[in-house]
């Protein structure tokens, strides 16, 4: 339930001097409508292709020619998709592309995430192999890596993080004191996780209101956002998310650059800014106070038209697309038109790759690994744009957006691994819930000290 820091009504808490923030698959027929956008060949920082990337790296001379790698994931459609989409053939194609330059086998087996929990306790406790390799939300690999069922992966032999086909920034942004758990990127399609802000392109069309020009310009900011919905004379057209709380107020925290936990070789520090918190609730209370919600049924409600804006995860592109017409996709506003970026939180429902400690050859999951990175890039990311671009979006904004997107996605630690007690008391739930100025000293203590004993 929504809570204001006072009686008076707030229309947005930018006036209040706010300080800077601390430094601390299924595929749908083109319609007409959509044939306004052009085909679009997404391409990349690098020009080799999957194929080459695999090609290059050395095979060690056939060491595990004839292996059987196995992951086990709760994400089957990341590996196993026969769509006729961009997207389908690209994870069909990584498979096959794996198994032919290294002459392997990946078996892929789907299971919840407590049936891999229970799986890997039971067998590490009899000293068995369970998976090579594990894939999973980060949520439910946190809780994993705090049971000690995880490696560090960057122990990894063969594993090659410095490599062209590794975004090191994202990879220094999920590790912590030198260690790596798990991670994500274009090998989980880590986009798809990423908040975004879907329109009504219809609705705001008619009352003259173009949120992407706007958005180009730089000048796309929460203050702005709430001038183009009180624009809006339609009754009861307002804001919506299709989220938890938690997870709405998480990503409007971070849209404004805030940080819970930022980290480096040395360990963590954790950076709550309270004044930053009092302006997400602000800007919460403002805008989704009455809004249905996740379970209240905000999606159902956006396809009707009877919102005009949905803070969503990108994934929800398609179940949007089948039943509405005329929309877009937005980032999410900025606290200032001067600031710099646009910031797409990660959800901690981010696929995510790791590796047990019941596994049958450690070197052999890093060595796998290391070709699923490399036989991800410029593959199964750029399957996903392009299909997104060419089956489903209404207008070329939404195309550039996509590529904004990707320039703009924020992970941060505390979202990561919110799913654990420790972390969440000083980070998520502390943000959503309790809505107070300080964090509380035993509190951060005990985060200090969890932390440390996990890395």
């Amino acid at each position: 339930m929504f809570m204001n820091f006072g009686k008076k009504a707030v229309a947005l808490l930018l006036a209040v001097g706010i300080l800077a923030v601390s430094g601390c698959d299924e595929q749908k027929e083109p319609s007409p409508e959509s044939s306004e956008v052009e085909s679009v060949a997404v391409e990349s920082d690098t020009s080799l292709t999957p194929q080459e990337q695999l090609q290059l790296l050395d095979d060690l001379d056939g060491k595990y020619k004839g292996r059987t790698f196995k992951i086990v994931t709760t994400e089957t459609s990341l590996f196993e998709n026969d769509a006729e989409s961009p997207l389908g053939k690209a994870v069909s194609e990584r498979i096959t592309l794996i198994e032919q330059s290294l002459d392997v086998n990946v078996e892929i087996v789907e299971k919840s995430v407590s049936s891999i929990k229970e799986g890997l306790r039971k067998a590490k406790s009899e000293g068995k192999s369970y998976a090579d390799m594990i894939c999973a939300p980060a949520h439910a690999m946190a809780e994993l890596a705090e049971a000690g069922l995880l490696q560090d992966v960057s122990s990894l032999p063969y594993l090659d993080l410095d490599a062209n086909y590794v975004d090191k920034e994202q990879i220094e942004s999920q590790s912590a004191s030198g260690k790596l758990y798990f991670l994500s990127g274009d090998a989980t399609l880590n986009i798809n996780s990423a908040t975004v802000l879907f329109y009504d392109k219809k609705l705001l069309d008619s009352v003259g209101i173009s949120p992407a020009d706007k958005v180009f310009s730089g000048d796309f900011t929460w203050d702005e956002l709430l001038s183009m919905i009180n624009s809006v004379s339609t009754s009861g057209v307002k804001a919506d998310y299709a989220l938890s709380e938690e997870e709405l107020y998480y990503s409007v925290y971070k849209s404004m650059g805030g940080s819970f936990i930022k980290t480096s070789e040395d360990g963590a520090e954790l950076c709550y800014d309270s004044t930053l918190a009092k302006t997400t609730d602000s800007i919460c209370n403002s805008l989704f106070k009455n809004a249905a919600g996740e379970d209240g049924g905000a999606l159902v409600n956006f396809v009707n038209g009877k919102t005009a804006f949905l803070v969503a995860r990108l994934d929800n592109v398609v179940n949007i697309a089948k039943k509405k017409s005329e929309w877009g996709i937005l980032p999410l506003p900025k606290l200032y038109s001067g600031s710099s970026d646009y910031n797409c939180a990660v959800s901690a429902s981010v696929a995510s790759l790791g590796v047990p400690t019941a596994c049958s050859d450690s070197a052999f999951s890093g060595f796998m690994l290391n070709a699923f990175l490399a036989a991800s890039n410029n593959g199964l990311d750029e399957g996903l744009k392009s299909t997104y671009i060419n089956y489903y979006f209404w207008s070329n904004d939404s195309a550039r957006v996509l590529d904004l997107t990707e320039q703009s996605l924020a992970y941060d630690l505390g979202i990561l691994y919110s799913s654990l007690p420790a972390v969440y008391d000083v980070s998520t739930k502390f943000l959503a819930n309790d809505r107070k100025q300080t964090l509380e000293q035993v509190d951060i203590q005990y985060f200090y000290e969890f932390w440390q004993e996990l890395f």
